[in-house]
């Protein structure tokens, strides 16, 4: 990440949902590369990453009054938008909480940034705006969604690119796939790797459902390089390996790297409102950063699992 370092050194970042998992990961690469100040908005929660040049700003986007909050904070040269909610349950109990969470706080920081000196700015989606659809996902394709989830993030995208599109905002909206590593507390991974830990057998129950998995530190160079890059403002890109795995597939892999505990695999269907096949065309992505994800699922898995 050298060759792009410069381009950080000394400037002034906003980050949203830096007390998450991916939040931390940003946050504590950003201080490596020099970044001059660092803003980490969030509702109040505890920060998970504290150091020298990191800032808090406490406000809840979305309500109201956070814009003039955000207006308060002055000029930032780029801003990376984390946060949200993610339940993908199916019927959701309460769809106005996303659509609060998702798409309300995009709104709020929008119109309290300062456009006028931003360079870059990152907001995050989620591959469950294509929902069940032919793969692999592309960025053209029409969105799909089959949860309220996903439907909250689609809308978010939508307004993410009008405001851009219409020079009111610089966003690009980056479609993560299915991240792990270090530091994750929920998730597939995780929770394989904490049965086989505690000597149990963990049961896949859908074991043919598939996913495209990314390395933390892989999606956080990604994220960064995209930021930076001039030419992605205004698009849409999905920030992928490219590579279609079972979860069956991988938690055996799990268990060949771990050997204790076990696995076996049931027969239920998968939960309402999730989407079977699940992997993304890198082929943007590559073209727009002359670059691609590096590390294997294996090496990934390899740093991850002693961690748990």
């Amino acid at each position: 990440m050298n060759n792009f370092a410069e381009a950080l050194k000394g400037s002034r970042v906003l980050v949203t949902g830096g007390s998450g998992f991916l939040g931390t990961h940003l946050l504590k690469k950003l201080r490596e590369l020099g970044v001059g100040e660092i803003i980490n908005l969030h509702r109040g929660n505890k920060p998970t990453y504290e150091a020298a040049g990191v800032s808090d700003a406490v406000c809840d986007l979305s309500q109201p009054e956070s814009m003039n909050i955000v207006r308060d904070l002055g000029a930032v040269d780029y801003v990376f938008n984390l946060a949200g909610l993610s339940n993908q349950r199916m019927p959701h109990p309460n769809p106005q909480e996303l659509w609060d969470g998702n798409v309300i706080t995009l709104i709020h920081l929008t119109s309290g940034l300062n456009w006028d000196g931003v360079k870059g700015a990152v907001h995050i989606g989620t591959t469950a705006e294509y929902g069940n659809q032919e793969v692999p996902f592309r960025e053209d394709q029409c969105l799909k969604p089959t949860n309220a989830y996903g439907w909250s993030k689609a809308a978010a995208t939508q307004y993410a690119m009008m405001m851009t599109q219409g020079g009111y905002a610089r966003w690009r909206v980056v479609r993560q796939f299915t991240g792990y590593g270090p530091g994750q507390t929920t998730g597939f991974i995780f929770d394989v790797v904490r049965a086989l830990k505690q000597g149990a057998t963990f049961t896949v129950n859908a074991p043919e459902v598939t996913r495209d998995f990314i390395f933390v530190a892989d999606t956080i160079e990604g994220l960064i390089r995209l930021a930076i890059c001039k030419e992605v403002t205004g698009e849409i890109v999905n920030l992928c390996r490219g590579e279609e795995m079972p979860i069956g597939k991988v938690a055996k892999m799990i268990y060949a790297i771990m050997q204790t505990g076990g696995i076996e695999f049931g027969h239920k269907n998968s939960r309402a409102g999730d989407f079977l096949r699940s992997f993304g065309d890198a082929k943007k992505l590559e073209r727009l950063l002359g670059w691609k994800p590096a590390i294997t699922l294996e090496e990934g898995l390899r740093l991850t699992i002693p961690t748990i």
